[in-house]
């Protein structure tokens, strides 16, 4: 454990002292959360939204596809499909240009999850007894799952 503590206590100041040998700490303007409801957008209000956070000082986004607003189905795009993949595309475009950076959460809502994954890689809970060790599936499917992203 002590081994451990000098080693992490080296690295921090191995990266200190490379960051003063550049001339100043590094720093990173803070990234936003983009809940997309329904991924129910657009190109004029995503360009909208995007500079918005630029001129806010953002560095980046974080999307998350979720459930939709009831009222609003008709502005839908199920997720991955051609018109969502549009979208995404022209985002990260915009974001680009912007200098913003795009992440995105690899599944709607939580637990991640879709129509592609079947049973044998679906969640699972883990079994104990005595000293055997196994799993069985919980068929557990995504909670509010953003239109497209249902499923195990």
């Amino acid at each position: 454990m002590v081994r451990v503590l000098i080693g992490i206590f080296c690295l921090c100041s191995f990266a200190i002292k490379l960051s003063q040998a550049q001339g100043s700490l590094s720093t990173t303007p803070p990234w936003t959360y983009w809940w997309r409801m329904g991924s129910a957008v657009d190109s004029v209000n995503l360009q909208r939204q995007l500079l918005a956070f630029s001129n806010a000082g953002f560095g980046g986004v974080h999307i998350i596809p979720v459930y939709g607003v009831r009222g609003h189905e008709s502005r839908f795009k199920a997720f991955l499909s051609k018109e969502w993949m549009n979208l995404l595309n022209y985002t990260t475009g915009q974001a680009q240009q912007l200098g913003l950076g795009v992440d995105l959460t690899m599944g709607t809502d939580w637990p991640f999850g879709g129509k592609q994954v079947t049973t044998q890689y679906a969640a699972k809970k883990f079994v104990v007894s005595d000293t055997v060790f196994g799993s069985v599936p919980t068929l557990r499917q995504v909670k509010r799952a953003a239109p497209g992203g249902e499923g195990l």
